[in-house]
């Protein structure tokens, strides 16, 4: 029994394609986090989430 739990304890290395595959996923959950606060932060300060060429039309 102690064998079977030395055995377990191992780890093995993983794969270079594993490796990009969890670095894609892990830039994609930050840049989806940086989107979402920065729309909020927008949304709390009030500002228009319009382009500025779109407000300069509706001014004049």
């Amino acid at each position: 029994m102690a064998e079977t739990k030395s055995a377990a304890i191992q780890h093995e290395k993983a794969s270079p394609k594993l490796l990009a595959g969890y670095g894609l996923g892990e830039i994609g959950c930050q840049m989806s986090w940086y989107m979402i606060n920065n729309y909020l932060n927008m949304k709390a300060t009030h500002l228009p989430l319009q382009h500025s060429e779109t407000r300069a039309s509706q001014i004049i």
